[in-house]
């Protein structure tokens, strides 16, 4: 029974490929000349400016606790973007069986400079993108064996989306659409209210941060 669900030596062999592709990638662009750390709205996010969602604030505010400053920032955003789209391929490549694909997909994420260039400064695009790849890749992970457990991480992801950039709210009628599609109209009406719910919520968290932090529930009036 275990070894039925173990990939097979090939398998291992061309994720091996994929992942190492991303590292490789990762390496190189954080070799290159760096850019400015600081960008215009780089304070907005690390003062917790409340006009900013919180999401991306609270990330920086991770990274400071962990590395004691924000030095640190630009490399972790540079790995995270080259792992990610290794994630993408690599469970594209699993869930579909077409490798070359998979590839081409990695490659082309891999080899846009502009993306790794802006992951090196304070801006919260990078760790926007990187939840749009793991929205794809929990996309095909559901699409491969549809069930209610493997529905909660595209939920996750939505509410963590939501509170990087609101625009992120266009997760949600893709998120809806997979469940329809793949679990038939009764359990989609049941994993609908776990996704609207975290969309709701991660639209709340940041007027409710607000709140909390100075007592009002958005951006003071200038």
């Amino acid at each position: 029974m275990l070894s039925s669900r173990l990939a097979p030596p090939s398998d291992l062999g061309k994720q091996s490929i994929l992942w190492l592709a991303g590292l490789a990638a990762a390496l190189v662009y954080l070799n290159l000349h760096p850019v400015s750390l600081l960008m215009p709205d780089s304070p907005g996010y690390i003062y917790f400016d409340a006009s900013r969602p919180v999401g991306y604030p609270f990330f920086l505010a991770v990274n400071k606790l962990f590395a004691g400053s924000y030095e640190f920032v630009g490399p972790v955003q540079i790995v995270m973007l080259a792992l990610s789209s290794a994630l993408v391929g690599s469970v594209v490549a699993h869930t579909t069986q077409r490798w070359t694909i998979a590839v081409v997909l990695e490659i082309g994420l891999l080899a846009y400079p502009a993306l790794f260039k802006s992951a090196s400064a304070i801006g919260s695009d990078p760790l926007s993108i990187c939840l749009y790849l793991w929205f794809i890749a929990s996309l095909f992970w559901f699409g491969a064996r549809p069930s209610l457990r493997r529905y909660l991480p595209l939920c996750l992801i939505v509410f963590l989306g939501i509170t990087v950039r609101p625009v992120s709210i266009a997760m949600v009628p893709g998120a809806l659409a997979a469940g329809l599609y793949f679990l038939g109209l009764k359990s989609a009406i049941r994993s609908s209210g776990p996704i609207l719910a975290a969309a709701i919520l991660g639209i709340c968290i940041t007027p409710a941060a607000n709140f909390f932090y100075t007592g009002a529930l958005g951006p003071p009036r200038r």
